[in-house]
């Protein structure tokens, strides 16, 4: 139905950026190692700019609501044992896990099992376990050293190595069928995986199906594989993709297509930012409470508002976006009665988009509202969303 509407702004090349970003490179990085036909491998296409028909489509499976999928990098191996370990957490941790290898062939989920799979991982495994060996080396001459100069030794931590595996998990929100997730993740890794040995574990005990993809990242041609911010999204893609051909809502659009302007916060800085409001000690949570003192001499008036170059951009984004949106809106509207029902879900879709808000304005709203509520009773204890001014870290006069 979507197919042959027309969406105004939306048509013009620069919103198709927003549904299918260009990642700009990072400095001093070079170029993947592994290129498309080498080893006799065909490579999966590289994401190409979305057509005037598919982004009418995803626009439409936006204004929609559709569940988006999450593909992630979860951590990376470069010793054999936490491989190992990684292995008996996935088969262990879970109820009646579904478990294969990258040909379809089925896995015990027991000790048995991993052993067979890393007797076909003999090169990563065999490079895992010589890192293993010069880090052992390494801490005891460091050890001996230390030793001999009188001072306590402190194990540093392990310089570059060449990664053995690679975690990704791909995931959908709860209610998904899980076989057809699992089914999404075979053609997934045959399409993107191909040139890796791979295993896949179902996981459908949390809530929500989600698939552990443990990769060789020796390729078959010696290669280590690719894992740039391009093919992350091109990963994302291509997992969505795989669901809707199987009939499962899905779509992999970026934050900022659907109004999102903040983006998930890092896991790490969560963890010492909660253990830090325990032990009220934000001596490790620097730039956190560097965020804070601005926002509240911002409230004070010492310094002017400044905003960050990447709230600049995303203001901007949200901007563009709702006046592609509007638009979009008058053209579906001129476009019979497919175009008036598509004009009706975008036109709800944007009344309902939440207001932009960065991290800095949250930050801005809390101090200013402990601000006045200290005005209005300055015996009041601190409630403040920023627990830092609790400590009196930030000055208040």
């Amino acid at each position: 139905m979507s197919e042959g509407l027309r969406l105004g702004l939306f048509d013009l090349p620069e919103f198709g950026e927003l549904l299918e970003p260009r990642p700009r490179p990072r400095k001093n990085r070079s170029r993947p190692v592994w290129k498309p036909g080498q080893g006799g491998e065909t490579a999966a296409p590289p994401a190409s700019a979305v057509t005037a028909g598919g982004r009418a489509a995803k626009l439409m499976r936006i204004a929609q609501r559709t569940p988006e999928v999450m593909v992630k990098i979860t951590g990376t191996n470069a010793e054999a044992s936490p491989l190992e370990a990684h292995l008996r957490y996935l088969t262990n941790h879970a109820k009646d896990p579904i478990m294969e290898d990258q040909d379809g062939h089925q896995l015990e989920p027991t000790l048995e099992g991993r052993r067979e799979l890393l007797e076909q991982w003999s090169l990563a495994v065999t490079e895992g376990r010589r890192q293993e060996v010069e880090r052992e080396r390494e801490l005891v001459a460091l050890k001996a050293e230390a030793e001999r100069a009188g001072v306590e030794f402190v194990p540093p931590p392990p310089g570059p190595r060449r990664t053995v595996a690679i975690h990704i998990v791909l995931s959908m929100p709860k209610g998904a069928p899980p076989m057809a997730v699992m089914q999404a993740a075979r053609g997934f890794a045959a399409d993107e995986l191909h040139n890796h040995k791979h295993i896949l574990v179902l996981h459908q005990d949390r809530g929500h199906p989600h698939v552990h993809v443990v990769v060789n990242n020796i390729g078959h041609d010696l290669r280590p594989l690719s894992r740039t911010k391009e093919d992350l999204h091109r990963w994302r893609e291509s997992f969505a993709r795989e669901l809707r051909m199987r009939g499962v809502p899905a779509e992999a659009t970026p934050r900022k297509a659907r109004g999102v302007v903040r983006k998930p916060e890092n896991r790490k800085l969560t963890f010492l930012k909660e253990k830090a409001h325990a032990a009220r000690d934000f001596s490790r949570v620097r730039v956190w409470r560097a965020k804070v003192a601005q926002a509240e001499n911002e409230a004070r008036g010492v310094t002017p508002r400044v905003e960050h170059p990447a709230e600049q951009r995303a203001r901007k984004n949200r901007a563009m976006l709702e006046e592609g949106m509007r638009d979009a809106v008058e053209k579906l509207r001129e476009q019979g009665k497919a175009g008036s029902k598509a004009a009706v879900a975008v036109a709800d879709f944007l009344a309902k988009m939440p207001a932009p808000e960065t991290e800095m304005d949250q930050l801005r709203r809390a101090v200013a509202a402990e601000r006045r509520q200290l005005a209005a009773d300055p015996q009041r204890e601190p409630t403040t969303a920023a627990p830092e001014l609790e400590k009196g870290l930030i000055p208040r006069k």
